[in-house]
């Protein structure tokens, strides 16, 4: 909000007043190393925290991004946990010898990170393999999502963390297999992918192998990861591990799914349509058939185009794979999860709990219920018509008329928001007197005042979000 008071952050926090403001005056001293930031200023004002100038959106995220990379990676524990997920199986002295710690030290981050996986509850513990070497433990596919989200959470993307193997040897393998769909993301979507794929290659090189993937998971990943880069890494692993014992073929599926998930926009719409059109086609597979029946409830209220029938169908089931057979869900808090209160919202949930009932007693199922309420309900709000209609007349300056009605036409989609001249069928009155007996009513001041134009579009959209949340 650009503003905080000391008071609210003393009961946040559990300090003191004095705290608070040494925290906040060592906070913009740190701010003031960074050149890209130094415009930015924080000041305490009697009881009130703020920035002297509100920072842009661009600025902020990148303050805060600088900031949460700052404060994990220069954290002890987190070099050690990046060294453990990277090591898997180490000694307490290559701890010490490899971060440049004493060994004393290194016995004391040891124990917190014990108690860190403990505090996870994900299954990962460390174990004692003999008298000196400890084996980080747990299923793999939980260790390699959380190696990810502990890369990513800290990087967002702009930094390459990983210590045994180089943002060079990864761009080595993306050459190799020449993607176009590699090419074609941004920046930090490249990034995300590189990270991805370092891990397995981590993982891989030491020697650790998923275990076996459910048949259904198998049987979906042969139908939507058909593609040539997927058979040319596959090559270039043969290559790299030179081990034909190692099966390679499942490492490839689950590889498949994780980047689907993390890096959505990999795929096309219209290739996640042609895959789901295929997915539609497999017999006898438990998670499509999941799936489909939890669509075919929706489309019995709402007419969706087979289109997006096809794109939801191809979602829907990756996401399950992910968050359910994969383990994702072990890393899905469901903190402040606002209630329920559209009537579309509502019936997509009871939707989900009708179809998905095999999933109910699962520890997964409301990560699963709140990740397909948001896609599904994301998807109807696009098809289903939302229009509100906009009757326009002012008293005082008639020629403020056109002019309004011109940028709501130039600004809003038709389908949303339409002009008209029939006042009985208007939504929303604006207009620079009253006397109108509709509740959506705008007073508007005057063309030249820009407060008047930011204030009228936050109204239209306030208008029609809540639309968009109450709809049938």
């Amino acid at each position: 909000s650009g503003m905080t008071t000391i008071d609210s952050l003393e009961k946040q926090l559990g300090i003191s007043k004095r705290k608070v403001k040494e925290s906040v005056t060592s906070l913009s001293s740190e701010i003031q190393i960074y050149e890209s930031h130094q415009q930015i200023t924080l000041l305490i004002n009697k009881e009130i925290i703020q920035f002297e100038n509100k920072p842009r959106d661009a600025d902020y995220i990148k303050l805060i991004n600088d900031f949460r990379g700052k404060y994990l990676t220069e954290s002890s524990l987190y070099q050690v946990l990046l060294f453990v997920l990277e090591q898997r199986i180490f000694s307490i002295l290559t701890i010490a010898n490899n971060l440049s710690y004493s060994e004393s030290y290194a016995y004391k981050l040891f124990g917190k990170l014990k108690q860190f996986f403990q505090y996870m509850n994900s299954g990962i513990q460390l174990t004692k393999v003999n008298e000196s070497l400890i084996q980080l433990a747990g299923n793999e596919s939980t260790v390699r999502i959380f190696h990810y989200l502990v890369i990513s959470v800290a990087s967002k993307g702009n930094h390459w963390l990983f210590k045994s193997i180089t943002q060079r040897e990864i761009l080595a393998v993306q050459s190799y297999i020449n993607s176009k769909r590699y090419e074609k993301l941004s920046p930090i979507g490249k990034n995300r992918v590189n990270y991805i794929v370092a891990v397995y290659e981590l993982a891989l090189k030491k020697r650790f192998k998923l275990s076996e993937l459910d048949r259904e998971v198998v049987e979906l990943g042969e139908v939507i990861n058909k593609e040539k880069e997927i058979n040319l890494y596959l090559n270039y692993l043969k290559e790299e591990i030179r081990d034909n014992e190692m099966p390679l073929h499942e490492e490839l599926i689950h590889l498949a799914f994780v980047i689907n998930y993390f890096t959505q926009e990999i795929r096309s719409d219209e290739e996640k349509q042609a895959l789901g059109n295929a997915l539609y086609a497999v017999k006898n597979n438990f998670i499509v058939n999941t799936c489909i029946q939890l669509l075919d409830k929706i489309i019995k209220r709402y007419n969706i185009p087979n289109e997006s029938y096809n794109l939801l169908l191809y979602s829907l089931c990756n996401r399950l794979v992910v968050i359910h057979y994969l383990g994702l869900y072990k890393f899905m808090p469901l903190y402040n999860v606002p209630l329920l209160v559209g009537q579309m919202e509502c019936f997509v949930e009871r939707c989900i709990h009708e179809s998905l009932s095999a999933f109910k007693s699962e520890p997964s199922f409301e990560k699963i219920k709140y990740s397909f309420t948001q896609i599904i309900t994301g998807y109807l709000v696009l098809k289903i018509p939302t229009k509100q209609k906009i009757y326009i007349e002012f008293f005082h300056r008639p020629e403020y008329k056109s002019i309004i009605e011109n940028a709501i036409k130039h600004n809003y989609n038709h389908q949303v928001l339409q002009v008209t001249s029939d006042y009985s069928e208007a939504d929303i009155v604006v207009s620079d007197t009253s006397g109108y007996d509709k509740t959506k009513f705008f007073y508007f001041r005057d063309v030249f005042d820009q407060n008047a134009w930011e204030e009228l579009g936050l109204y239209l959209n306030q208008v029609i979000s809540n639309e968009i949340t109450q709809i049938n």
